[in-house]
């Protein structure tokens, strides 16, 4: 802070906040004091000689037991006292006064004995008496500190909300008003093995981070253009620095201020004057915790870019499961489409050339979604394309024996619905089963509306192992058309959470029938989606279409 004037007149009953602003700035100065006597305090050994290490040690000295005696008569619960604070100039300089001309003349006798050679020594001496005629200033000013200390401390946060910022090793922007402790923190951390740019503003440091990466801020929170309060918030504003560690520093001790800081999202706070050790284990803890959440973070983003990969060729190998290319079959129009809600999925259709007179017709689903529901469904695949042509077109022995399989190749709670048919292509007759699935529609040539069948079946498969199925007849004529599908298509829910419904598949069916048999399904998945508009695909869609022509 500027040096006072010296008043014309006491002003007993200081204000509180000036008084405070008044601490402030006396540990500021202290903080120079204590700061350069222990960085070359650590340098003795190799720089200076035993004579000026103690005459060092004893400046250090004095600036603590000043600290203790600021802290002590500048403590917030006696500065709400008029009475006490009346005296306030008079004891500050009578408890203080010798012994900060003392620290103060001792570095001005260190400074002029340097000789060539210790030029950087020399001029950190000269700040510390600089520092000490400071204090010496204010001590003298103090009985009229309340004008001139009008507003001080009164900065007040705006409370936020803040994602916990992450560290790792790096370079670290230093940002304070004051370029003693600029200088302090930026030659502390640069010992410690940190690259360090500083900024003398929030201003600045925005500006800093705009262009530049860094590992670690260090904030002051009473800084002239933009405080700590109000750079931390915009920081933690922006997603671009979400994972930007903060630590506040400031000679303000007021828990509310390092509350509010922790909640607007800053990673830890320092005290001014800082300790060393204490700002080397804190900056150090911050680095830390980032690099472990860095390495965390790449582990998580390989194992989830090798799922992605596994995802991706599980995806290929189970669109080779479903049918390549659509059977020619003369007298008859097949489609088919899946289209699974995530990367893979657990509805299956296919067509299955049996002999020169069957066709086998399949539309499974099975329960749950994703990658476990996709290895059910690679099981069901296999068991039942090699199992069908033993059947000879039966369609209740080929559900038996899939249930028995099912039942010992899955765990309890998974299981498989199923419609299957087998068709004799010369008479056109269909056998059927219905293991607990949808309920195909028919849509006759004549009729005036689509109808469900294939009510004969039993359970689901893979439930229960001794299960029977029951065998469905159906006999199709020229223009008749069947759909089989699954529940996607049927629950297919829109933004007000209505389903598609049955209903409104069956009026589908009947309005498209004399379309081809792709043209059938294309139409009603093209409906299903615009149903669905904008709302999420809650399940597989699945459909098959059959149309004897």
């Amino acid at each position: 802070m500027p040096d006072l004037p010296r008043p014309t007149s006491a002003t007993p009953g200081a204000d509180i906040r000036a008084l405070a602003g008044l601490r402030h700035d006396m540990r500021t100065l202290l903080n120079a004091i204590l700061g350069y006597a222990a960085l070359w305090l650590e340098d003795i050994p190799r720089h200076v000689d035993p004579h000026l290490a103690e005459s060092l040690a004893q400046i250090q000295t004095l600036g603590q037991k000043i600290l203790e005696q600021v802290n002590e008569l500048l403590a917030d619960s006696r500065l709400a006292d008029s009475r006490y604070t009346a005296l306030l100039g008079e004891r500050l300089r009578a408890e203080l006064g010798v012994m900060v001309r003392d620290a103060s003349a001792k570095a001005g006798e260190l400074s002029a004995a340097c000789g060539p050679g210790s030029e950087q020594l020399a001029d950190d001496l000269r700040k510390i008496e600089a520092a000490g005629h400071r204090l010496e200033n204010m001590l003298a000013n103090v009985d009229g500190i309340a004008p001139a200390y009008a507003g001080a401390a009164r900065l007040t946060p705006r409370k936020t909300h803040s994602r916990a910022a992450q560290a790792e090793r790096g370079r670290v922007l230093v940002v304070d008003d004051n370029e003693v402790n600029r200088d302090l923190l930026s030659r502390r951390l640069e010992r410690d093995g940190y690259v360090v740019d500083l900024a003398e503003n929030g201003a600045e440091a925005l500006a800093a981070i705009e262009n530049r990466s860094y590992d670690l801020l260090l904030l002051d929170i009473m800084m002239p253009v933009m405080n700590g309060y109000e750079t931390l918030d915009r920081i933690r504003s922006d997603a671009r620095w979400s994972d930007l560690p903060v630590i506040m520093i400031s000679s303000l001790d007021e828990m509310d201020g390092v509350i509010r800081c922790i909640e607007m999202g800053a990673e830890d706070y320092l005290p001014k004057p800082f300790d060393p050790v204490l700002l080397r284990a804190r900056a150090g803890a911050c680095v830390e915790r980032k690099r472990l959440r860095g390495e965390r973070a790449a582990r998580e983003r390989a194992e989830q870019q090798r799922l992605r990969q596994d995802l991706e060729m599980a995806a290929r190998v189970q669109r080779r499961l479903l049918p390549e290319s659509i059977p020619h079959i003369e007298g008859l129009d097949l489609a088919g489409s899946c289209d699974p809600m995530r990367e893979v999925g657990g509805d299956y259709f296919d067509f299955l050339p049996l002999d020169e007179c069957h066709l086998g017709l399949v539309a499974a689903d099975v329960a749950g979604k994703g990658l476990p529901a996709a290895l059910v469904m690679a099981a069901l695949v296999a068991s039942l394309r090699s199992q069908a042509h033993r059947c000879e077109g039966r369609a209740a022995p080929l559900a038996e024996a899939l249930n028995a399989q099912m039942h010992a190749w899955t765990d309890t709670g998974k299981f498989v619905t199923l419609f299957y048919g087998c068709l004799e292509l010369p008479s056109r007759r269909l056998r059927y089963v219905n293991a607990g699935h949808n309920l195909p529609l028919l849509a006759r040539a004549r009729a005036r509306k689509a109808v469900a069948i294939g009510d004969a079946g039993g359970p689901v498969l893979g439930v229960l192992p001794g299960a029977r199925y029951e065998e469905g007849v159906l006999d199709l004529d020229k223009g008749d058309v069947l759909v089989a599908y699954t529940d996607g298509v049927t629950e297919a829910f829109n933004a007000r959470d209505e389903d598609f419904g049955e209903k409104r598949l069956a009026a589908a069916v009947l309005r498209h029938r004399d379309k081809s048999a792709a043209g059938i399904e294309e139409a009603i998945t093209a409906e299903v989606r615009e149903w669905r508009g904008e709302a999420p695909q809650s399940d597989d869609v699945t459909l098959v279409v059959l149309k004897v022509v």
